[in-house]
C-alpha cells in the first residue's frame, strides 16, 4: 500500500514521447507544463521527460518512430518503441528513480511503467486517445489496405492499466472505449479519475467575426475516427441544396479526397488563424476523447458543431454556443449552426467566457495539483 500522496508525491515526473504545441499527449503535456508554472503546489516539484519540439506535429498518432510503419504482427512492440529515442531510456530511468510519482501521458512501452512500479513509484496513466491503442492501429492499417494483428497492442495496454495506481481521463464519457475494452472486472472503474483539459489563454487572441459569407471548417487528421469523410459528405449534401456557406478543411491524412465543394487548406503551423477566419468549427468525431480543438475554438470565440459521442457530449454541455448532432445527421447540425451564426454576429462569444472560467491551462493545472494532493492511500 502506498502512503498518502502528500508524503510520496513531492517530486512528480510527467512523461510523454514528445512535448510540443498542438494535440495529443505532446500538446496536452505542453499545455499542462505551461499551466503548472502559474499555480501554487506547496511541497511539490514537477519535472518533464520527452523530446522537445517547438512546432506542431503533423500527426497526433500515439505511435512514434518504428511503430508508424505498420506490420502484420505486433510482436516486438516493446523493443521497437523503446528504440524510438536512442539512449533516451537510460536518462528516463534516472528521472524515474529521482521521482516520487510518475505520470505517463499517452500509450508507451509497458516496460517504462513496469520500471516505475518496480522502483516503488506512484504510477498514473493518461491514455490520450479516443480509442484504445489496438483500435487506433487497426484503423490506420485498414486505411493502408493492410490487416494488423492487434492482440499485442491490447495486451500491452492492459498491462499498463494493471500496473497503474490511477488512470486519468478528462471525463467519464471520454473514456467510453477504454471501459468497454478493459473494465470487465471493475478494476478500471475503481482506479479512474477525471481532469478536464485546458489550453493557454495567451495563445488564443479572439477577434470579432466578420459580416459576409459564412465559413465552416474542419481541422484535424483525415481519418475515420475524426469524421473527416462525414464532414466532406455533409458539405456536398448541403451544396446540392444550394446552401450558402464556404466549406474548408485544414490538416492531412490517409483519407484525403478531392471535392468540388470543399477547399483543402493543407497543413498549417498556425491553425488559430484559420479558425479565426471561420464562423463555425465542426468536430464530427465517430469516437471522441476530449479534444483540445473545441477548447481552442472556444478560446477564440467561435461556435461549434460536435457529434454527440464520447467526450464531445461533455463539451457540448459546457460550451453554450454549440450544436450537437448524431454523426449521421451532421449536415442538419451544420445547417443549424450556420443559421445561428448568420442571424447573430456574436454567436460563439459565450464559448469564450466559459473557456476563461474553466478550460485554461491554469485551470487544468490546478485540477492536477488537487488530484496529486487529495488522492491518498492508493493501492500499489
Amino acid at each position: 500500500m502506498i502512503e498518502s500522496m502528500s508524503q510520496v508525491s513531492r517530486n512528480v515526473l510527467f512523461v510523454a514521447d514528445q512535448i510540443a504545441p498542438g494535440g495529443g499527449p505532446a500538446g496536452y503535456l505542453y499545455n499542462l507544463r505551461s499551466g503548472l508554472r502559474t499555480v501554487q503546489a506547496a511541497g511539490m516539484t514537477f519535472s518533464y521527460w520527452g523530446r522537445e519540439a517547438g512546432k506542431r506535429s503533423r500527426f497526433s498518432r500515439q505511435a512514434t518512430g518504428p511503430l508508424q510503419k505498420i506490420t502484420s504482427k505486433a510482436r516486438g512492440l516493446q523493443k521497437r518503441l523503446e528504440r524510438t529515442v536512442p539512449g533516451a531510456n537510460r536518462s528516463l530511468e534516472r528521472a524515474i528513480k529521482e521521482a516520487d510519482a510518475v505520470v505517463f501521458h499517452g500509450y508507451q512501452a509497458p516496460s517504462r511503467v513496469a520500471s516505475a512500479r518496480r522502483k516503488g513509484k506512484q504510477v498514473i496513466y493518461m491514455p490520450h486517445s479516443p480509442s484504445i491503442k489496438a483500435d487506433e492501429e487497426a484503423m490506420v492499417a485498414e486505411l493502408m489496405g493492410r490487416v494488423l494483428d492487434t492482440a499485442g497492442f491490447r495486451k500491452a495496454e492492459q498491462q499498463i492499466i494493471d500496473e497503474a495506481d490511477l488512470v486519468v481521463f478528462p471525463t467519464r464519457d471520454a473514456a467510453a472505449e477504454y471501459f468497454a475494452a478493459f473494465d470487465g472486472d471493475g478494476r478500471l472503474t475503481s482506479k479512474s479519475r477525471y481532469i478536464e483539459s485546458g489550453v493557454p489563454a495567451s495563445n488564443f487572441e479572439p477577434r470579432p467575426r466578420r459580416d459576409g459569407s459564412i465559413g465552416v471548417i474542419f481541422v484535424g487528421r483525415f481519418v475515420p475516427h475524426k469524421g473527416y469523410d462525414l464532414f466532406v459528405d455533409a458539405a456536398e449534401t448541403l451544396a446540392r441544396r444550394d446552401f450558402a456557406a464556404e466549406f474548408r478543411t485544414l490538416g492531412t491524412g490517409l483519407q484525403a479526397r478531392d471535392s468540388a465543394h470543399v477547399k483543402n487548406l493543407g497543413w498549417s503551423e498556425t491553425p488559430s488563424e484559420h479558425l479565426l477566419d471561420a464562423d463555425v468549427v465542426v468536430v464530427p468525431n465517430r469516437v471522441a476523447y476530449f479534444d483540445l480543438l473545441p477548447l481552442e475554438a472556444a478560446a477564440l470565440g467561435r461556435g461549434l458543431v460536435m457529434t454527440t459521442v464520447g467526450g464531445n457530449r461533455d463539451q457540448l454541455k459546457a460550451l453554450p454556443d454549440s450544436v450537437g448532432c448524431a454523426p449521421q445527421d451532421l449536415a442538419e447540425g451544420i445547417a443549424q449552426a450556420v443559421h445561428l451564426a448568420r442571424t447573430d454576429i456574436t454567436w460563439g462569444t459565450a464559448n469564450r467566457r466559459v473557456f476563461l472560467e474553466r478550460f485554461t491551462d491554469s485551470a487544468m493545472a490546478a485540477r492536477w495539483v488537487k488530484l496529486l494532493e487529495d488522492c491518498a492511500n492508493v493501492a500499489s
